[in-house]
């Protein structure tokens, strides 16, 4: 324990200090945050974003059932097995649909930071209602895959564009009632995901739980097992446990040499390598199917140095973020690097948020709306109001 402790201890104090050091000035941060002030109601390129999201989900959805054959009414679990079965020993992309449905499937996650940033106070009707079919598009994702990585990073994704917008409060928005709803279904979501993998594999909910907290490396206090708890608890405590046993991979990584084995951004280059680019990368690591923190995984891939320089250079890229957004404030370019950059500081204590399925995609979505985001911005200073934007300031 000692040993992932001051593993993460290392990330903790390297990150904050290169942030510090590189950090923009007052007059840069004030420059993001008045360039920002006067925008109002949706944006044309958030309404642009919500469709492409929504038709890049479309699309991603054809392929899984009508290219790929997978089946969902069998359940979620037995549905993400087979589109893993399908996808097995396969060097390249399913079709062109999925293709661009996944180049087309992030621009939602963009469609609602730009609402966030347009809030004054609290959101108006429209702008609750466009955050909302985010949120579903998000869940219908995650649906999709049978997986939980997307509801992690999209509350990742929003919550450093609230920070950006300095007329709501961060505390008001997560005692609203729509956030309240969004947080009750993700939760009801990820408990049924892990209650379907149970039944797939004809488990009851204790054996479930107590043979993946020991795949997972926890060992349980000894009251817990003096309980009869009903089955969506225990479902819960494993759903808590996913989120927080990445410690206890950092510990068992701290006694271990490090290895050259591909950790950080498996992910990525496996994308790469089905479309041809480089090889598939060698995954095969003594805890592989167990989340790895980026502190960890860091320290395993590349020695203490690798952790030490790693940090640095995440903490200066994240100062290195704000500033290309406070020199262009209307880029949408510059404004994912940064929410993404900080979705990835947000996530670091439990994974790497750049490996999770859906983080190409989001910046991919930033670049494909930034041209809207221009032209949206030029009508503005020509003294006209926004085409597209029916909720304009009233």
């Amino acid at each position: 324990m000692l040993g992932g402790a001051l593993i993460q201890g290392v990330f903790v104090a390297a990150v904050p200090f290169a942030m510090y050091w590189f950090k923009p000035t007052p007059d840069q941060s004030s420059r993001i945050v008045s360039y920002h002030a006067c925008d109002t109601g949706i944006g044309r390129a958030a309404w642009v974003g919500l469709f492409l999201g929504t038709i890049g989900t479309a699309l991603m959805l054809y392929d899984r059932t009508w290219i790929q054959g997978v089946d969902f009414g069998d359940g979620l679990a037995a549905a993400r097995v087979a589109w893993m079965n399908a996808g097995e020993g396969r060097t390249e992309i399913s079709s062109i649909f999925s293709l661009i449905g996944y180049l087309l499937g992030g621009c939602y996650f963009a469609a609602a930071a730009l609402v966030i940033l347009r809030i004054n106070d609290y959101p108006t009707a429209r702008q609750s209602l466009v955050l909302l079919a985010c949120g579903l598009l998000v869940l219908v994702s995650s649906a999709m895959n049978g997986g939980r990585s997307s509801l992690m990073l999209f509350p990742a994704i929003c919550l450093p564009a609230f920070c950006l917008n300095s007329r709501t409060s961060v505390w008001k928005l997560l005692r609203s009632p729509p956030l309240l709803l969004c947080t009750a279904v993700a939760g009801a979501y990820s408990v049924n995901i892990f209650s379907s993998r149970a039944s797939l594999g004809g488990d009851d909910s204790v054996g479930y739980t107590l043979s993946t907290l020991e795949h997972l490396l926890i060992d349980p206090s000894p009251w817990i097992y003096s309980y009869d708890f009903p089955g969506p608890v225990w479902m819960s405590i494993l759903a808590w446990a996913y989120l927080i046993h990445s410690f206890t991979t950092t510990c068992l990584i701290a006694i271990e040499p490090p290895t050259q084995v591909i950790i950080l951004g498996a992910h990525p280059l496996s994308m790469l390598a089905k479309l041809g680019l480089v090889s598939p990368p060698d995954q095969a690591w003594f805890l592989a199917g167990r989340f790895a923190n980026v502190p960890g995984a860091l320290y395993h891939q590349f020695g203490a140095v690798g952790l030490a320089v790693g940090s640095v250079l995440l903490g200066a890229t994240a100062s290195a973020t704000i500033r290309a957004l406070a020199l262009f404030p209307r880029s949408l370019v510059a404004l994912g690097a940064f929410l993404l950059t900080a979705a990835t500081l947000a996530l670091s204590p439990m994974c790497a948020a750049f490996d999770f399925l859906a983080y190409p995609s989001v910046a991919v979505g930033f670049m494909v709306l930034a041209p809207f985001e221009r032209s949206a911005n030029h009508s503005s200073v020509a003294g006209q109001r926004p085409r597209g934007d029916s909720d304009a300031k009233r």
